[in-house]
């Protein structure tokens, strides 16, 4: 968020579009992200079970088309050193932490933002809850929120209902 309020993109940064994700993460939430990146990651066979694994880790994201499927599966999938496919992700999204490193405050810099916020907001969501919603509703009072009712984390932003409004804010 500095680079938002401070520094060189201060006045780079007309709109500012956040998918379901705020200042804080629920210790739960974060927890349960730790323990799925981190884990050994399960190989499939065949191309097909892969995107049913797909389906059923992220049906909560929304609702898609065969064809988004397809494509959601083409686009995160690699080979396992056993010729399996598997999930791809950088490795490093989670670094160990260390204990000594203060916890940044991002709620601060988040206050600081001075262009205009459109929040994106999975409703079952356990990233992005609704307290957290409406703290940052209450920090942010002019900041836009659209809220997908059938969706956790995080909305998919190739759905037309979702995508539209990102277009009409940032036109």
């Amino acid at each position: 968020m500095s680079l938002i309020t401070s520094g060189p993109y201060k006045n780079r940064i007309k709109r500012l579009v956040i998918n379901d994700i705020g200042p804080e993460i629920p210790a739960d939430a974060l927890a349960r992200i730790i323990d799925y990146v981190s884990g050994e990651q399960p190989g499939f066979d065949t191309f097909f079970e892969y995107q049913d694994y797909l389906k059923e880790l992220y049906g909560i994201w929304g609702q898609r088309s065969p064809d988004q499927w397809i494509r959601m599966t083409e686009t995160s999938l690699r080979r396992n050193n056993q010729g399996q496919f598997t999930v791809h992700f950088d490795p490093d999204i989670i670094q160990k932490s260390d204990e000594t490193v203060p916890v940044i405050d991002l709620w601060e810099p988040f206050s600081q933002v001075t262009c205009p916020i459109l929040l994106f907001h999975g409703l079952l969501s356990d990233v992005l809850t609704l307290k957290i919603v409406k703290q940052m509703k209450l920090s942010q009072p002019n900041m836009m929120v659209l809220t997908i009712n059938d969706c956790g984390h995080a909305p998919g932003l190739h759905i037309p209902q979702h995508n539209k409004p990102i277009l009409k804010f940032l036109a």
